[in-house]
């Protein structure tokens, strides 16, 4: 496909450079139109189309054979014949106008796959998510704990390099925080390969200490691969710039999942938190493998029974309540703390997916984010995702 995609930039290339050279071109050609074409219709007026004949002589009688003496009337006829082609020429020159107008819109389009078909080419190899791994380093509850992650034994970056999709709008998930635990555990953006550590404050490891009776938090948590909030633009819905992370993801099955692990989930909705100013989203999803996952297709089929509503309830107390046990003010939420349905998350997924695209192409300052050696190691299935994304919004 980045082949593909290479070829159809070149030709785009190639039009755009001729295109020049059309303009230069265009008034002689229509010079040399507008002669032949008077030449033309002098000579074969009566083959010309009736669409095509001047309106004072469509009705005219037959024109005689030439002779010397021709009449004033006939000559008035052929002058009105030789005027019209000059208005037939201005048309033709429309046509290069338009099919360089054209080949500038579809330029745009060939330009960003193509940027995206280049990187493509030096990502590394595709990563196969079933085959992924944890490498742990350290013991847990001290600073030199860490998880990264691998694939046939080479260690790659949950942020760069698991795709943001799987199959048929199944996205995958990383689990930074197991459900029912207490450690504050985060992929560290600023290090190489993006190992999963715990967070510090003031040389102190972080830890939750809102209870809920869960022993913990009371779901999995963790981000979506290949995405990231700007801290540049402030979003339209809430007035408020991004975080500057990759989307936080709230998995809601009832199984702790392991620290680390990738797993493919639904999209159910999101809630949008404010967090000292900064959009924090929070999209709401389920792993597939849940038993309730093919009943659930959006935060509405959830809040419609007992059990659902009852937790949709919880997360919203959690996220508005967690930092108060540390002194921290309540946080607030935009649409009145109401979740948004799967098709709005959905749309809040793509925002932040360009946000990441923009951020490899350094048009987002990354303020010292660990980015791939390349720019570009993100791997060939995810970029089949913003082939299909771009075609989209282009």
């Amino acid at each position: 496909m980045a082949m593909a995609s290479l070829l159809v930039a070149a030709t785009g290339y190639t039009v755009m450079a001729a295109a020049p050279v059309v303009l230069y071109a265009a008034p002689a050609v229509h010079a040399k139109v507008a002669q032949q074409l008077g030449n033309s219709i002098v000579v074969h007026r009566s083959r010309l189309p009736l669409h095509f004949v001047p309106t004072d002589v469509e009705h005219a009688d037959p024109e005689p054979a030439a002779t010397p003496d021709v009449t004033q009337q006939q000559l008035g006829i052929r002058q009105s014949a030789q005027a019209r082609p000059s208005n037939a020429a201005s048309s033709l020159l429309l046509l290069p106008m338009a099919a360089i107008a054209s080949a500038v819109a579809w330029f745009y389009a060939v330009h960003r796959r193509a940027e995206w078909a280049l990187l493509a080419l030096t990502a590394g190899r595709k990563i196969d998510v079933a085959k992924v791994q944890q490498k742990v380093e350290g013991e847990p509850d001290t600073p030199e704990f860490s998880i990264y992650l691998t694939e046939s034994d080479e260690v790659i970056s949950p942020w760069h390099d698991i795709p943001l999709q799987g199959p048929a709008g199944v996205f995958n998930f990383v689990n930074e925080i197991p459900r029912g635990t207490k450690a504050k555990m985060e992929v560290c953006l600023g290090l190489e390969e993006n190992p999963i550590k715990q967070d510090r404050k003031k040389d102190k490891l972080r830890y939750f200490t809102y209870e809920m009776g869960f022993g913990g938090i009371p779901f999995n948590y963790g981000l979506i691969p290949q995405t990231f909030e700007d801290p540049n633009e402030p979003h339209p819905d809430t007035g408020c710039v991004g975080d500057a992370d990759p989307i936080d993801l709230v998995e809601i099955s009832p199984n702790r999942l392991p620290m680390g692990s990738v797993h493919q989930v639904k999209v159910l909705g999101c809630l949008a938190m404010i967090d000292e100013g900064e959009t924090d989203w929070k999209i709401i999803a389920i792993d597939v493998n849940d038993p309730r996952a093919s009943s659930l297709e959006t935060v509405e089929d959830l809040a419609a029974t007992e059990e659902g509503k009852t937790q949709l309830d919880q997360i919203r107390q959690w996220f508005q309540m967690y930092k108060t046990t540390d002194g921290k003010p309540e946080n607030s939420f935009a649409f009145d703390g109401q979740y948004k349905g799967k098709e709005y998350a959905l749309q809040i997924i793509d925002e932040v997916h360009v946000s990441w695209k923009d951020l490899l192409r350094k048009k987002i300052d990354n303020n010292g984010l660990a980015m791939p050696p390349s720019q570009a190691q993100h791997s060939t299935e995810s970029n089949e995702f913003i082939f299909k994304f771009d075609n989209q919004s282009s």
